[in-house]
């Protein structure tokens, strides 16, 4: 069953599109031609992520398309396919890792608030450990926080012992140019710490090393009572 969105100027239908799968596929997208590029696919393609409850959405593009959809954030998921002799190319979009980067923080910080919340109570996120992981070398300070806390929160369903082989990546950011990104990583390692203790060891001797002196006097001392209090726990 196709779900659609359609595009009106006065009662005329100028674009729609149309997803499937329970909003997880992309099975119709088109722009009148004399409307292209007047924003309108983007209106529409906005209209599917804000409505979509999938993690993640497919679409078969075109050769001619695929940079527009590169330009909604897709990727490509494969190599040239064709279908009845008519050629396209699978592209996916990480609704989850495209909405933590969203442009508006407010919203991007309550969908990981979101995220973190129900991972105390399930491991339903526990599989998109390596996007969250992927995020933490954002060159923007919120979005590598986020994806710390999100891998921090994952601890108590680390069954694959992701949380190990991702240490040395995420021990850098204790040594973050921001000092607002070490404390909130400080902070998100007290629950590594409840559920991973065979990673206290080591992390331990990475908080140990933070050096104080990088940041400025009025900040230092609260970085301190951080390290001091996640030490504690560590010990």
């Amino acid at each position: 069953m196709l779900s659609p969105w359609g595009s009106f100027e006065d009662e005329k239908l100028v674009g729609i599109i149309a997803t499937r799968s329970e909003g997880s596929h992309i099975a119709l997208f088109f722009v009148e031609r004399s409307y292209q590029n007047r924003g309108i696919g983007r209106s529409l393609w906005n209209a599917v992520i804000e409505t979509s409850c999938a993690k993640e959405i497919t679409v078969h593009s075109s050769i001619y398309a695929k940079g527009i959809y590169e330009n909604f954030g897709f990727l490509q998921n494969g190599e040239l396919c064709a279908d009845d002799g008519i050629q396209y190319i699978p592209m996916i979009y990480n609704v989850l890792i495209q909405r933590l980067q969203d442009k508006d923080d407010k919203k991007a910080y309550a969908f990981a608030r979101k995220i973190d919340a129900a991972s105390a109570a399930s491991d339903e996120y526990y599989p998109y450990f390596e996007d969250f992981l992927g995020l933490t070398g954002s060159r923007n300070s919120f979005v590598r926080t986020r994806g710390f806390i999100l891998c921090c929160a994952q601890a108590k369903w680390d069954s694959q012992g992701k949380l190990q082989e991702a240490l040395p990546v995420l021990m850098r950011l204790l040594h973050d140019a921001k000092p607002t990104v070490v404390r909130q990583c400080l902070a998100a390692l007290h629950e590594v710490a409840l559920y991973r203790p065979e990673l206290c060891e080591p992390i331990l001797a990475e908080v140990k090393s933070i050096d104080l002196s990088e940041y400025k006097d009025s900040i230092a001392p609260l970085i301190k009572k951080d390290i001091d209090e996640l030490m504690k726990v560590l010990e």
